[in-house]
């Protein structure tokens, strides 16, 4: 019984020693103990599947680490007949700083590693040699002078160490600097095998003062040089086959760089500190920062022809370079005597090219005569700095003059009726008996009779009576041609809005205005439903923000007003509303 106890105490013994070596089962191993900042390392993890191993919590390398990636795999061996089955891990890793790091355990299920230290060098410290086996990156900006708003060139240059299987630039990200790509990466191969990766940015400061700029980043794919860096490690110690392509013709295993592993290093360029200046402002008080602006005029029909009541499209395109189309600034069209103009909303495009982003903004407008003469247009301009010569500058489209065709309304108030009294009064004559004749003819029946006092009572009266008769009736030939013209207009009108014609209502309407004696801006004083009407119909024709208009209503109201006019021309009593109310 003795030996029993003895027996179970020695497998009790062994078990308790046994037990570290269990819970230690997972092997980790490093890529490299060493590397710089920025640099990949791998942590490969493997244990025994019999030693209950599980899935590795990886949490504990968070605080010193970024995770990058993670692979698994399984492998399993067989020698002198007896097989075992492992599980394997590659963990990517990341430092997040320079120093001494200590990988602690990682546990996987029933067993856990041993801790791992890690040496992390500045880049800048690293050996000549070292150093020219690593990518290096640049970032230069073009110009001495900045100012906020501008586009200026900037240009990352990676160099890429010999055997380079890739890399990708990384831009920073800032709300002070706006960055745009321009065009593909360019790769020169330089004589001493490394290569040249170029890539080219525009750049916008969207403030003036001081800006920080953090740096642009490198990640280069290498071939690992250490030994550890091949695949397929030859279970048997010494690879076979190592010196088999030793003395090959073409020098080195053409296989080599097919099945290298490679691993990935990061480099990073200086940070930026930017000095911008502000814009100098113009005379609208900004300026458009460029390399160039130019105006260009658009006509259509090109030339233009200008007629009363017809409508002649002016397109005017700002082109700027070195700048946005959302930088170009809004421009208007100033109020022109003479005529109606209708904003038709503008058009914005940008093209890269290789002096800079090329924008184009183009506004459109309608314009419409309302009287024949001569039609004057002001000048349109647009200031802009030149970042190139670093003083102010105008870009315009000069003044220009253009002959009208078509009835000239005397005094004729601009589209924006700035004289509407002046119109009024002349209105309200228009439609009314010859007031100046009238009290001319009656001056001068008092002259005659203050000469023939002589002459009877009732002689005098009879006479007077008749001239003042004679000079108030209305003229009917001139008058009857007239009534005929508005007719024609108003069947012209009529056929027109039932086929919903708006070109042939807007025609007759405006020869029935014309045949009125009246102009567009007498006809929205003292007819201001009909004014009404062709306000929405013109905007309908001119204007893409125009809507429904409503041709017959316009039609019936020229067809009321006509027998206004009519009952006007019989009797000495105002037909049409009165220009101004009466005095009290």
């Amino acid at each position: 019984m003795f030996n029993s106890i003895k027996i179970i105490a020695s497998v009790l013994f062994l078990g308790l020693i046994g037990l570290p070596a269990w819970a230690a089962g997972l092997k980790a191993t490093l890529s490299a103990t060493e590397i710089a900042e920025g640099d990949q390392v791998v942590l490969s993890l493997s244990a025994d599947l019999a030693t209950g191993a599980g899935q590795p919590d990886l949490s504990v390398l968070e605080t010193d680490f970024r995770v990058l990636g993670t692979t698994s795999g399984t492998q399993a061996t067989i020698i002198n007949g007896r097989r075992q089955d492992s599980r394997t891990w590659q963990v990517t890793l990341m430092p997040k700083r320079e120093g001494q790091i200590v990988i602690p355990p990682i546990e996987a299920g029933a067993v856990s590693s041993e801790p791992l230290r890690l040496s992390v060098l500045d880049a800048a410290s690293l050996p000549p040699a070292v150093r020219a086996s690593r990518p290096s990156v640049t970032v230069s900006v073009e110009g001495d002078t900045l100012y906020a708003h501008q586009e200026v060139p900037l240009t990352v240059r990676a160099r890429l160490p010999a055997g380079t299987r890739g890399a990708q630039i990384s831009a920073p990200e800032s709300t002070d600097v706006l960055l745009n790509q321009v065009g593909e990466d360019r790769t020169t191969r330089q004589p001493d095998g490394t290569v040249l990766l170029e890539r080219k940015y525009f750049m916008r400061p969207q403030r003036e003062g001081t800006i920080s700029l953090d740096p642009f980043t490198v990640v280069a794919s290498v071939a690992d040089q250490t030994p550890s860096g091949r695949i397929g490690q030859s279970p048997f110690g010494r690879d076979p086959f190592a010196g088999f392509f030793q003395n090959a013709p073409f020098g080195r295993d053409p296989f080599g760089s097919m099945f290298a592993r490679t691993r990935n290093v990061t480099a990073v360029s200086e940070p930026l500190v930017l000095q911008v200046n502000a814009t100098p402002g113009g005379a609208s008080g900004w300026a458009l920062p460029a390399k160039g602006v130019e105006l260009r005029e658009i006509w259509q029909p090109d030339p233009p022809v200008f007629e009363v009541g017809a409508a002649v499209t002016r397109k005017i395109q700002v082109v700027a370079l070195g700048a946005h189309g959302e930088q170009i600034p809004d421009i208007d069209m100033p109020a022109i005597d003479g005529a109606r103009v209708y904003f038709e909303g503008s058009d914005t495009r940008s093209v890269p090219t290789r002096d800079g982003t090329a924008a184009m903004r183009e506004f459109t407008w309608s314009i419409v005569p309302t009287t024949g003469g001569e039609l004057a247009l002001p000048e349109i301009g647009v200031d802009w700095f030149d970042v190139t010569r670093q003083e102010k500058d105008r870009a315009v489209v000069a003044a220009q003059r253009f002959d009208v065709e078509g009835p000239i309304v005397t005094a004729a108030i601009s589209s924006g009726r700035e004289n509407a009294s002046a119109t009024q009064a002349r209105n309200r004559e228009d439609l009314l008996p010859d007031r100046t004749l009238t009290f001319a003819l009656v001056a001068a029946a008092i002259i005659v009779g203050l000469l023939v006092l002589a002459i009877a009572v009732r002689v005098v009266s009879v006479r007077r009576a008749a001239r003042v008769a004679g000079a108030v009736k209305p003229r009917t030939k001139p008058a009857d041609d007239l009534s005929a013209r508005r007719r024609s207009a108003l069947g012209r009108a009529s056929r027109a809005a039932k086929a919903g014609d708006d070109s042939g209502v807007h025609r007759a309407a405006m020869d029935w205005i014309r045949a009125s004696g009246l102009s567009v801006e007498a006809v929205h004083v003292r007819l201001p439903d009909i004014g009404r009407h062709l306000d929405a119909l013109e905007a309908s024709m001119f204007s893409s923000q125009g809507g429904e208009v409503d041709l017959r209503g316009l039609v019936a109201d020229m067809q009321h007003a006509d027998r206004m006019l009519d009952s006007g021309s019989n009797r000495t009593a105002q037909a049409l509303p009165p220009l101004y109310p009466a005095e009290t």
